[in-house]
């Protein structure tokens, strides 16, 4: 209602039009009554044409009126359609991580259906409103022609008002349905798009297939029962419209042999008791709409209502000693996990320096980064930069200061300068972009590319290599020239000879600066200043490697490992 009110003025004048729209078009039943007696009682052909010719008048003027009405609502509904869009991605952008996650399909569907939420609102519903009030005209002026002819039309406007509150209730609970089924097929959808190499390589083709097929089946049947609906509820009003037509003629030519009904009175009542009928018949398209939209708007507003990232504090800090990093006595649990993911976890790791974070698949090592990175808020005891709690600084300010490779590298559509721009405030200098790309090695493939770093990537940079796309990441990190770098298994595509050039690269990168190194590969954490041992979500040692070797049974195991491979 808020994005609404931005152009009431519009809207009210386009509600302005359609009012003096229905006074017209009363006007044109009367007028052919008048037409039809002058000539058919009268014998008045110059009254007749005096009659016509106002008649055309108000008709060219109700149409002007329309299309200056129909102008009116399609500007607004574009507008509303990219601001209720914007307002959607936006909050999708600031919302927690773990809600953004989960968001998938059904934020797609949300997208979808913005343009159909828009054109109910500002057309389809004031319209019908506007029918039924154009209705209650016609059928007030028709009570003033001929009050059996009216009753006739009320007692079958009755029948209709009892079937369709069945049928209400009924679509409404379909609409639900519908509803709920196009989200998990919208999210099937994109996590096809968005795995299809992975599908591809594991030849699970036929799984996914099916898997959509069966929510694709689902979703369309949820929708042939809407149709189903919506079609017997069409044959029952048309069946009580054709049938209330035949009962006005009858019943208006025995009231012409009366005497108490003229021909064109007639004429005059058949027109407006069609137009009183109306909402009858536009009912069924609408009754779908509305519960179509309303399932709709229900899950906007739980959407919307989702609370954005927030600091702890008011206002949020934008501005940062990065001293040390203090973690003292942290546990997390993932939603309805069992078991916590972290556990009594405390920590000081150095303002400056190489920190390697090392430990078994599942011991928690992913996790205490998107703690550290604040993608993670719900957690208990205390995790402080400089001595402040990392949540009562902005989150996406600070992460704006954090250089990060996770394990899934992630690039985007667009240029390979776009990708290495994205989250710098300025633009980047070619010799800067250069210095970064020889950081990596990225700069010996952007070479050999045709455009170089012009080059266009697909989504998710899946034109390039797994290495090839590790590369660019870090390079991207680089530019930031972060207070903290965080590199989530740098090395993890590369080849042997690239990966120990990247670690002595990633050495000197850390004198004036924490760099966290989550890493398998342990001849890498050999050489970081400080290695921190996890396993099962807790701390069980810290030090040098040669410290470790000789003091941590989980380190000494994890090494006879790595050497014996």
């Amino acid at each position: 209602m808020r994005i609404m009110g931005i152009y009431r003025r519009k809207f009210f004048l386009a509600i302005a039009l359609s009012l003096a729209g229905i006074v017209l078009s009363v006007t044109v039943p009367i007028l052919s009554q008048k037409i039809v007696d002058s000539v058919m009682v009268g014998k008045d052909g110059w009254a007749a044409t005096q009659f016509a010719a106002i008649a055309i008048v108000a008709a060219v003027i109700r149409h002007m009126t329309s299309r200056w009405h129909n102008s009116l609502i399609n500007d607004v509904d574009a507008r509303f359609t990219a601001r209720l869009s914007r307002r959607i991605y936006f909050r999708l952008m600031r919302i927690p991580y773990e809600s953004s996650a989960s968001a998938g399909g059904s934020t797609i569907n949300l997208l979808n259906e913005s343009q159909r939420v828009a054109t109910f609102m500002l057309s389809a519903a004031p319209n019908f409103f506007l029918t039924m009030l154009s209705a209650a005209v016609s059928f007030a002026v028709a009570l003033y022609y001929d009050y059996l002819i009216c009753l006739l039309a009320f007692v079958v406007a009755l029948i209709f008002a009892v079937f369709a509150r069945k049928t209400n209730a009924q679509l409404g609970e379909a609409s639900r349905s519908s509803f709920r089924l196009n989200g998990a097929l919208q999210g099937a959808t994109a996590e096809t798009v968005g795995n299809i190499r992975g599908i591809k390589s594991n030849a699970v083709e036929r799984f996914f297939i099916g898997r959509w097929s069966a929510k694709s089946a689902e979703a369309i049947k949820a929708r042939w029962h809407i149709l189903d609906l919506s079609h017997s509820y069409s044959f029952t009003l048309g069946l009580l419209s054709e049938i209330l037509t035949l009962l006005v003629v009858l019943v208006g030519c025995w009231r012409i042999l009366r005497g108490d009904l003229t021909i064109g009175g007639l004429l005059a009542l058949q027109l407006l008791v069609t137009r009183a009928t109306m909402p009858m018949l536009t009912s069924a398209g609408i009754l779908i709409q509305f519960h179509s939209v309303s399932a709709t708007v229900s899950a906007l507003a739980a959407f919307l209502k989702r609370q954005p990232e927030r600091a702890i504090v008011a206002p949020a800090l934008r501005a940062a000693d990065f001293g040390p990093i203090t973690v003292e006595d942290l546990t997390f649990r993932y939603p309805e996990a069992t078991a916590a993911a972290l556990n009594g976890v405390s920590l000081v790791l150095p303002a400056t320096g190489v920190v390697a974070i090392v430990g078994r698949n599942g011991s928690g090592k992913s996790s205490l980064l998107r703690v550290l990175l604040g993608l993670e808020r719900d957690h208990a005891g205390k995790v402080a930069i400089g001595g402040i709690d990392v949540r009562a600084y902005n989150p996406r300010w600070l992460r704006g200061r954090i250089g990060v490779v996770d394990q899934e590298t992630s690039l985007f559509s667009g240029t390979i300068r776009e990708n290495l721009q994205a989250s710098l405030p300025r633009p980047l200098r070619d010799d800067e972009i250069d210095k970064a790309l020889a950081f990596s090695s990225a700069d010996k493939f952007t070479a050999g590319l045709p455009k170089g770093i012009d080059t266009e990537l697909v989504q998710a940079g899946q034109n390039l290599s797994g290495g090839q796309r590790q590369r660019l990441a870090i390079s991207r990190a680089v530019l930031r020239d972060p207070h903290i770098a965080v590199f989530d298994e740098p090395t993890s595509a590369l080849d042997a000879e690239s990966a120990m050039a990247l670690e002595r690269e990633l050495l000197a990168f850390g004198r004036d600066r924490l760099v966290i190194i989550v890493t398998h590969h342990l001849f890498s954490a050999r050489s970081a200043d400080m290695i921190v041992v996890l396993d099962d979500g807790r701390i069980v040692g810290t030090g040098s490697h040669e410290a470790l070797n000789a003091e941590c049974p989980v380190y000494q195991a994890l090494w006879r490992d790595y050497v014996r491979d």
